[in-house]
Order: structure tokens, then sequence, then C-alpha cells
């Protein structure tokens, strides 16, 4: 907090600075400083921190000489005008000590020091004026330790006269170091800062600036009073507005993190970018830019910390820290560049996380692209200003090379075979800065150039690339006309690409235009001009009539299109000829063929396939039935640019495709189509109909091509129930015990538990008898609450020591299927063994042992059936269904051997899986007509007794009878076993389990253990009971 005692005064800012002249103040030295404050030399005050002073120096009042009348007293400031002093301070007040006006406070603040100067005669002699001063002193709220500190004093003079002159003492805080004011007539001693000033008009002000160090350790507040008075010979009315006091009561702990991050590149190839497998090494520092130190330093970078050499920094230290260096990858050059993030942060003392700004990285990465093109001239050095080339003339050639790719070449030439030389101004081009080239010698037209009827020259540019490789333009030639007897045609042709995308060669699809430049180097008139060239077809020249050494520029009619043929070829190489006729006289002019080349793409065969399934939807529930039908189809575009032969499509789940056409040019596509496909039990299983399609096709050079496999998925028809059982003992005696003639409430919760409605959902309950189901479908997710009539405790209930029941649940799904059966759930209820009018029911413990084995076949060919080699894996699920412990539990498999169970010991209602090694399917099993075997399990109860045994468990899986002689037994499909628990051990009578390995059996597993545990907690009066199908 910030306390200002004493009058506030205007604006700092606001208030207008006297000139020095116009307001004599005394001064500590003969001229104020014109940058920093002078100080004593080894004073503790000293302070090294430059501060501002008055831009000029106030001025030494200067002795009269003897018998000379004195000067006139300086003009007083107009009302309303202020005098500002101005300096820097950094002391601490001392709020106990007393305005200290010794001789030695008095003392000049440097050795040079002069005595104040004495004020002017006229106001020695003026009458004694009524000031009242006041003082508002104002410094900061808070400072941070070991910082600068700035005290402003306001010295107002309220009236109602003008003080003569005023002093102002104030003893900064001995804590405070460094102690400096530098506005004039400010001297300091120690701690002590004393300033004189005057005159001092009514409503004017004088400002005053201290400045000095805080204590790296001391204890806020930390407070300082300046207090003023008049001169000799001047009173003030009021004295207790003549101290002002500012307090700064805080420290300011400003922690901050400077980090910087420099990625150096190990530039190899000295070409000023990243290339592949160049090295880019990395310096990072950070510094504590705060004032408090920090500590927990952790530096980051791309988001790895990395090690650096100190985690803790004092004050305006820093450390360096290590950043593995980084190899060039292909992805950077994918990227065009390699950009790293750095950021820093530590703990301030106060627990606050402190964070550096974010350093960020860049290098430039690319692969460097090599192109070199070159344009010559000719300039004829014409004598006798014919316009042709005679016999001894001068040919000078220039040549100007443009690098147009994005590297430096190095050891530039031109080549030219007709030239004995040619100088270029330098032997190395950047991009886009052309070089210009000239011959060391011109060519002196002779008699073979006259005999050709021009001077035709042709050269090209070379150079090297970064690493040596050779980088070699196009040709570039002139044709220059020679005098001649006879009429001369001569031809340029010129081929230009509309290159779309850029890469230099024409791909299939883009055109080209040539356009054909004509020039009569002839020396007679010419007509019928006319150019003949069978790749351009049809040529149109704007003139048909030439002079001699007149040209004319020709152009196809229509672009040429790259073909599938010009792919093929490599090129498209293409040659004219200009006509004409000589005027007069008529006599045929042939120009000599003139040829363009110009590279293809190579060719890129490619191919995609579509595949699209359609659900022929009998029931439209949008899934797929047992016996509903799919429609594929296979769209195929030849998406590359040559013509595929033989188009084919495998399917093996569809059978044969067939495609209207077995030939596609770029672009086409084509549809085939497959035999409809049968929705069969094996896809209900798997809950999708899925299949999965390749397309291929032969180019007319090298390997087929193949699509990537594309996929078609139908969902099926996936119907499941569930039953829950509740039995409600209507207990009159309240003993918790079935009696004879008690009734029990039986209920039964359907839930549809499949993705399809079920119709004539109903309970089969022997016991309960007839059970009441509310009418209507029941749909996905929907349950519904099923009834019986009370049923009456008999005496054949007591005798069997309980009351057993056993009930199924059933639902028709959509088609014509059989109905779905939950598996039977079993609630007993225990009865009160006395109450019956019988013999006595059975007592003491009742041990039990179930066992239900699954069965899961490896169908390698996907047909659902049990092949020779295939391989089925078998698991047991091993229950104590009785009420006593059970140890020396083993499973019995005669088929299978070495059955191995977690545990052989199991609580009452506790049920384990056991396993078996996996068993190949024989051929003796397919010669049967399925692979079937039949288990048991044993465990004798803990407290003695003969053991007991669970009744046989079954699976049968079908073989598939085309791989031997056909046999009998049950037949499931999807690639599981039926499991039976109990019966004749044949696989009949028992319940089936079907889509072992798939999610429903993992569900039945689950829930079969459910059952087992709900049997044998039956103790209650409320028995509920689920069971999943």
């Amino acid at each position: 907090m910030f306390l200002a005692v004493g009058i506030p005064a205007a604006a700092v800012d606001d208030v207008p600075v006297a000139d020095p002249a116009a307001v004599p103040v005394a001064s500590s030295s003969p001229e104020a400083p014109a940058v920093e404050a002078e100080q004593p030399e080894n004073s503790e005050n000293t302070s090294e921190t430059p501060v501002e002073t008055p831009s000029e120096p106030a001025e030494e009042p200067q002795s009269e000489p003897a018998g000379e009348p004195a000067e006139e007293p300086a003009e007083e400031p107009a009302p309303g005008e202020s005098e500002t002093v101005t300096g820097e301070s950094g002391t601490e007040p001392d709020t106990d000590a007393e305005p200290a006006e010794t001789e030695e406070s008095a003392q000049p603040s440097t050795p040079d020091s002069k005595e104040p100067a004495e004020a002017p005669a006229a106001t020695e002699n003026r009458l004694a004026a009524s000031a009242d001063l006041a003082v508002t002193k104002s410094g900061p709220e808070a400072a941070a330790p070991a910082s600068a500190i700035t005290w402003q004093i306001t010295v107002t003079n309220n009236g109602p006269e003008t003080a003569g002159s005023f002093t102002l003492v104030d003893n900064v805080p001995a804590v405070v170091t460094g102690v400096v004011s530098t506005t004039p007539g400010c001297s300091v001693v120690g701690n002590a800062v004393t300033c004189t000033g005057g005159p001092l008009a009514s409503g004017q002000q004088a400002t005053i600036q201290i400045t000095g160090t805080t204590p790296a350790n001391f204890t806020f507040p930390l407070i300082n009073t300046a207090t003023a008075s008049v001169g000799p010979g001047d009173t003030d009315p009021n004295t207790a507005n003549n101290s002002g006091t500012a307090i700064t009561t805080t420290a300011t702990p400003a922690p901050s993190l400077g980090l910087v991050a420099l990625a150096l590149l190990q530039d190899t190839n000295h070409d000023d970018y990243g290339t592949l497998g160049e090295t880019v090494r990395y310096t990072v520092t950070v510094t504590n830019t705060g004032n408090v130190t920090l500590t927990n330093l952790e530096v980051r970078h791309n988001g790895e910390v990395i090690t650096c050499a100190a985690t803790v920094l004092p004050v305006r230290q820093g450390t360096t820290c290590t950043v593995p260096n980084h190899v060039i990858t292909a992805e950077d050059v994918e990227a065009g560049q390699v950009v790293t993030t750095t950021r820093a942060t530590a703990t301030a003392p106060n627990g606050q996380a402190v964070q550096s700004p974010e350093s960020v990285t860049n290098i430039p990465v690319f692969q460097p692209i090599h192109r070199l093109g070159l344009v010559k001239r000719a300039a004829l050095v014409d004598a006798n200003g014919n316009g042709v080339a005679d016999i001894g003339e001068a040919i000078n050639y220039s040549f100007t090379v443009n690098n147009f790719g994005n590297v430096t070449l190095t050891g530039l030439r031109v080549v030219d075979p007709s030239l004995t030389g040619v100088t270029c101004q330098q032997a190395s081009i950047v991009p886009g800065t052309p070089v210009r080239c000239t011959s060391d010698a011109p060519h002196i037209t002779d008699a073979d150039d006259v005999a050709e009827g021009q001077v035709v020259n042709s050269a090209f540019a070379q150079a090297a690339a970064p690493g040596g490789a050779e980088v070699v333009s196009h040709p570039s030639a002139t044709n220059t006309p020679t005098i001649s007897a006879t009429p001369g045609l001569a031809l340029d042709k010129i081929a230009d690409l509309d290159d779309d995308n850029g890469n230099g060669l024409a791909d299939l699809g883009e055109f080209i235009r040539w356009t054909f430049v004509v020039v009569n180097n002839g020396n007679v008139r010419l007509v019928d001009v006319r150019v003949e060239d069978p790749t351009a077809g049809v040529v149109n020249c704007p003139e048909t009539e030439l002079e001699p050494l007149q040209p004319t520029t020709c152009e196809a009619a229509q672009p040429r299109r790259v073909t599938e043929a010009d792919i093929l070829a490599g090129e498209i190489t293409n040659t004219a000829v200009a006509h004409a006729n000589t005027d007069p006289g008529g006599a045929p002019v042939v120009s000599p063929p003139d040829s363009t080349t110009t590279p293809t793409a190579p060719a890129a065969p490619a191919l995609t396939l579509d595949k699209v399934a359609t659900l022929n939807d009998l029931n439209d529930n949008d899934l797929a039935d047992l016996g509903e039908t799919i429609d594929y189809s296979f769209v195929i575009v030849n998406t590359g640019n040559v013509t595929l032969t033989n188009i084919e499509v495998t399917d093996p789940k569809v059978g044969p495709v067939t495609c209207p056409l077995t030939i596609l040019a770029p672009s086409s596509a084509v549809t085939c189509s497959s035999e409809l496909y049968t929705v069969t039990q094996a896809d209900i299983d798997a809950g999708v109909v899925r299949n999965t399609a390749v397309a291929r096709g032969t180019p007319p050079q090298g390997p087929p091509v193949e699509t990537p496999p594309d996929s078609a998925e139908v969902p099926v028809a996936d119907p499941g129930l569930t039953i829950t059982k509740d039995a409600d003992l209507n207990d009159t005696d309240g003993d918790a015990l079935a009696d004879v003639g008690e009734t029990i409430d039986y209920s039964f919760v359907l839930t549809n538990t499949g993705n399809v409605p079920l119709t004539n959902v109903q309970v089969n309950d022997p016991k309960a008898g007839d059970v009441t189901c509310p009418a209507g479908p029941l749909a996905p997710g929907d349950s519904v609450t099923c009834t019986a009539p009370p049923y009456t405790v008999t005496d054949a209930d007591i005798d069997a020591g309980v009351v057993r029941n056993v009930a199924t649940g059933s639902g028709q799904p959509p088609g014509t299927g059989p109905p779905i059966v939950t598996p039977p759930v079993t609630v007993d209820v225990p009865v009160d063994e006395g109450s019956g009018g019988g013999g006595g029911g059975a007592g003491g413990d009742q041990p039990s042992l179930e066992l239900i084995k699954r069965a899961d076949l490896a169908d390698q060919d996907g047909d659902g059936l049990a092949d020779a080699g295939e391989e089925v894996t078998y698991t047991f699920a091993v229950t104590n269904t009785g009420d006593v412990e059970l140890i020396d539990i083993i499973v019995n498999d005669p088929k299978i051997s070495d059955i191995t169970c977690p545990q052989s010991t199991l609580e009452p209602g506790a049920s384990m899986i056991c396993t078996a090694p996996v068993y190949v399917v024989t051929e003796a099993d397919v010669e049967s007509g399925r692979v079937y075997n039949v288990a048991t399990a044993t465990g004798t109860p803990g407290e003695g007794g003969e053991p007991v045994e669970s009744p046989p468990s079954s699976v049968s899986i079908p073989v598939d009878e085309e791989d031997g002689a056909s046999g009998g037994g049950p037949s499931t499909a999807g690639g599981g076993g039926a499991s039976t628990a109990g019966g004749d051990g044949d696989g009949d009578g028992g319940l089936a389990y079907t889509g072992v390995g798939t999610p429903a059996a993992i569900l039945g597993w689950a829930l079969l253990f459910i059952t087992s545990g709900a049997t044998l907690l039956a103790a209650s009066r409320r028995t509920r009971v689920t069971r999943t199908r």
C-alpha cells in the first residue's frame, strides 16, 4: 500500500519546469552534472546507474567585484509557475530519524563542491514574508529486494506571499544504499539529502527526485519522510503540512524465464538448405530474467524433456541444455522443413509455475531441382547490308543461360560444336538470375554454308549440381540465311506443352501445341507458303507470300492430345517441312525438315474396385435373414494411363464374377456382377455377411496390376431371448420353508436380447402349469412379464427335499425358421421336511455337479463343416450345483486327454472353465459323419462320502461329407458343436449351444455361471434365475 502525507499537488507530468536561472537554487557543485550525479570517491552512496539530469546546468551565482553595484536579482516566476527538481534515489526511509541539519549535512556532495551561493542582495533587503509551504511525497507501493527505488517530493507554496528561500531535508532509511539525487540544489551525505531553493512564489511548486537501491533482505514496510522549512526572515503560518511521507509496504517478486533455442544445419553440400541425411544441431539456453531464484527447471524440446546443466537458476543466471542432434529424414523432406518448439518451466519461491515463451526453430528442407535453359542468338556482321550472310561475313553468337531449378549450379559452360569456344560471365549460376555468354570468335560464313542456304547452329548449356550431378539444357539453335542464287526456305518448329501438373513431362490427356517459324532465306519472292506435318495435321500460316528474309509464324489448327501410344513410346517426336513456290517461275522450294521431341510420362497402370452389396430384404427389417439373397456388383475403374486387358474380379464368397468388358481404356469403367448370394446359417452365426474381392488387369507392359481388397458387409438377423424366473413363497407359518399346502407364486420376465422382433412369446413350465404372457410382438430390447397360477406345495415336494421346477422361454423370429428357445431356468424353494404327511423327505447334504461342454471349430475353408486336418478347441464349464464343497474335481473325456482345470475344489454355487489340447479332425471322424464325443465331471464331497458324477455332456460337429462317407448325427452351423448336459450321450434330447467362439458363446458362459449360482442361492423366500438364448 502507498501512503502520501501532505497537501496533494498537481500531477508531476503537468508541472512546467522553471528556468534554473529564474529561481536560484543552492547547488552542491559549481555546475550541475549533465549526465549523472557526481558522488564522492569511495562513498557508500555512489551509484553506477545513469540518471537523467537537466539538459542545461544551473548557472553558478557570481560574486560582484568590490565597489561595483550588485546586479538586479533574478526575476521571480510569474504566479502559477513552478520550479521542477528531478533526480533518482533508492533508499528506504528511517521512520525514527529526525532531519539532521548539521554542518556536515550542509557540505557539498563532491570534493570540488563549493559553498552555496548567497542570495542576491535584493533578497536580503526584502521584508519578511508569510509563506505556507506544503510537502507531498510519492514512491512505489511495492518494491522488489535489491532493486531500484525512486521517490518524488513536491514543495508547494500555498501563499499568501513569496518564500525567499526554502530548505528540504530527507533522511533516507539506512537500509537503502546508493542514495542519489541529481536535482540541482540537492546534496547527499550518507543517506541524508538536503535541498535548498527559492524564491518560490505563491502557487509555485518545486519537484525533487531521490533514488536508491533496496536491500536484498529486509522487512517491509519501508517508510521515508521529507520535511521543508522556509528560509531566514520568512514565516510559515501552517507547519502541519511541511512533511510528506511515502510508505512501501510489500516486495514485488517478479519471476520470469527466458529461453533461446538455436538450430544449426550441418550443410555438407553448402546449398543453404537441409538435405536428406544432413544433421541439425541444437543449442538451448535458459535464463532467469526475473528477480527471484527459480527451481525445478524443466525444458521440453518437441514435447520431450531434455537435460540441462542446472535445475536451479539464481536471478539473471542462465544454463544450457542438451538436445540430441536430428538427422533429416524423408518425412522432413516431404514436409519441406524441420520445425522444433522448445519451452521451459520452473517454480518460483511461492510455488508459482513460471513458463518461458515458446521458442520455434525452422530449417527449410527440400529436394534440389536441377534445370537449365538456354537461348541462343545470332548477330550477322552484314558488311554489304543485303540482310543475308555472304561468304566471309562473320556471325557473332550470344547465349543467355537461365537456372530454372532451385539450387546453385557450378562449372557453367556452353557447348557449341561450330564455335572455337564460348566464354560466360561467371562459372556459377544461381536460381532466377540469368548469365550471359558470348562466342570467343565469330563464325565466318563459307561456301558450305551458302550451299546449304543457311547457317544452322545448335548449342546447349552444361553445369554441375551440388554433389556433382551433370545438368544439361535443351539444345537451342539459330538459322542465319546465306546469300544464294536460288530460293531458300528455313523452318524452326517449336513444341509447347500444356503441362497441367508441372512435371515437365507429357501426361496422358495433356495437349501439345506446335508453332512453326518459316523464313524466306533466299533472295527471291516466295508464294504458296505452307507447312506439312503429318502429326500436327492442318497448319495455318498467316502469311502465304514472303519477301526475301521475311518470316511468318504458323500454328497447328488443333493441339495434339497425348495418347496411350505416346506414353508407351516414351516420347513424342514430330518432324515438319515448309513448302513454297518461287515467284515468278513457280519452282518448288522445300525447307530442311525440323523436329521436336517431347518426353512423355512413364506408363503407370492402376485400377480401383468399388464393391456394392444390395440385400433383397424380404421382411424389410434391414437385416440379412437366413435364406434371403444379396446382389453384389463390382465397379472397376482404370485410373492409370494405359489400357488394361484381362479384367477380372476374384470373390471367394460369391463365386464366379462376370464382367461385360475385359478391356479397359484409361479413365473408363465397367460394372461386373455375380450370381445372387443366399444367406447361410454360418453368416447368421457370424453376425454379418462379409466378403472381400479384388480386381486385376494386365497392362501392355509389365506384370498384372491388382486393386486393394474391397469389402462389403451386410448385418444379419440375430434373434436372442433371456428368461428370468421369480418364486415367491406365501409362507403362512413364517419359517422361510415351504410347507404342505402353502403356495408359491411364479413370475417370468422374458427379454428380447436380439436385433429382430419376436412373436408368439411364451413360457413352458410343467410344474407351474399354464403361464400367461401379454399378447403382441416383443421388440428388440423390450421385456415382458408372464405369470402362472399359484402353485400348492405337495407331500411329494416335501419328500423331494425341495420344491424344484424348470422353465424355458420361446419366441418366433421373423421368417419360417424354428422358434428360439432359452436354456432352461431352475428355481428351488427349500421345504420344511417335517411338514409332510409321508415318510419324510431326503435330508442332509445334497452333493451335485454339472458339466457343460463346448467346441470351437477353426473352420479354415469357411464352409461351416469340419474337414480332416482342421482343429477343434474344447472347453468344459464345471459347476457345483449342490450344497456341499466338492474336492478332487476332474473332467473325463474318452476322446480327449490331458484336460486341465484351474482348481480342484469348488464351493457350492462356484464354477470354473477347464481346457483341453487342440483336437485335430481325423478321416475317421469324417467317415462317421460327425465329430462326436461325451464328457463327465466327478468330485468328492469335502466332508466325506461317495464321489458324485455330473450328467454326461456331449458335443457333435457336422463334417464335410464331400470329403468322406456320409454319416449320421446332428448338425449345427457356424463352426460350433452341439453340447448336451444329461441325456444318453448321443447328442439327442439335450440343450443345443451354437456359435461357439462368438460373442453369443461368451455371453452363454457368463449366463451359465449366473444360473448355477442362482440355483444354489435359492434358500430365501424369493428366488430369481436368468437363462439366455
